[in-house]
């Protein structure tokens, strides 16, 4: 990362009428002493402006690669479109900068930087090239295979940075990996409310009229781990002691639902006798060979 220069980042802000709000003044904080940071925060809470704002400093830099990374081509945009914004404020003329939507968006700047939209449909196009910043946006609906095996190997020429923000979508390995960042305090959980442009009333509205479950997960950004899924309230209702050993005489029926990478497989043994859940496990990001013998044991 070739940062000979320094960034005035006061005159910056200034240029593209942008101030960071307290939390996210925060995560930048953050951002410019650890590689990696994550973000798991509600809706509207500012994610996107955080993200553009982090790769606009670094793009001001020579010859430095920065990626953003989506579930698909249209999110990865929202970011990109709000740097295209602000680099047109610094850059008025348009004369020191190049601008491409296709194949996929991408901003060019007269002293080698460039700025690439990816897509998580097309790990291909995620081969072959060195990061110094990639910015996961919701990261927690981006399969695991995509930042382990794709984009971690490219970080590594330049001790490049990662940034994954994301509102959570159950405890998957985003969950896994905001634990472990946790850690190191390279980890924020944000609410909505706690950006101060949000509108009150708004929050009571989405209190009001959205599922409980919906409600705690996309504005107050927790891990549910039942998700929005169709059945809720399942471990209120399980019965601790309902869990048995096998019992000579009974007839059981296994029920398996396969997974790999995002999701849990799913064990549950149900005695033909009783009608009882009588086992039940769950495990995930197991090759087919262990969660085979996993299943027969």
């Amino acid at each position: 990362m070739a940062q000979s220069l320094k960034l005035n980042e006061k005159k910056l802000q200034e240029i593209i009428n942008f101030k960071p709000h307290k939390a996210q003044q925060e995560i930048l904080n953050a951002l410019s002493k650890a590689r990696e940071v994550l973000v798991c925060a509600g809706r509207r809470f500012g994610k996107s402006l955080l993200a553009a704002y982090a790769a606009l400093k670094e793009v001001l830099y020579p010859n430095t690669r920065i990626w953003i990374v989506a579930p698909n081509y249209d999110t990865s945009q929202i970011v990109f479109s709000q740097i295209v914004k602000w680099i047109y404020k610094i850059a008025p003329s348009g004369k020191t900068i190049s601008i491409k939507k296709r194949p996929f968006p991408q901003l060019t700047t007269a002293f080698g930087s460039i700025i690439e939209c990816k897509s998580a449909e097309n790990p291909v196009g995620l081969l072959g090239r060195a990061t110094d910043l990639v910015i996961l946006d919701e990261a927690a609906r981006i399969p695991s295979s995509i930042w382990y095996q794709y984009l971690f190997p490219t970080t590594h020429d330049y001790a490049g940075k990662t940034l994954f923000i994301s509102t959570p979508f159950g405890r998957n390995w985003f969950y896994d990996k905001f634990i472990q960042l946790k850690e190191k305090d390279c980890a924020f959980h944000y609410p909505s409310i706690e950006n101060p442009y949000f509108p009150k009333e708004e929050w009571e509205r989405a209190k009001q009229e959205l599922p409980e479950q919906i409600f705690k997960q996309e504005y107050l950004a927790e891990f549910v781990e039942e998700g929005t899924g169709v059945f809720r309230g399942i471990k209120e209702i399980i019965n601790e002691n309902a869990l048995k050993e096998p019992q000579a005489g009974h007839f059981y029926i296994l029920g398996v639902d396969l997974a790999k990478y995002r999701d849990f497989t799913v064990l549950v043994v149900i005695d033909q006798n009783t009608h009882e859940v009588v086992y039940f496990d769950r495990f995930k990001e197991l090759s087919y060979t262990y969660q085979k013998q996993r299943i027969i044991e």
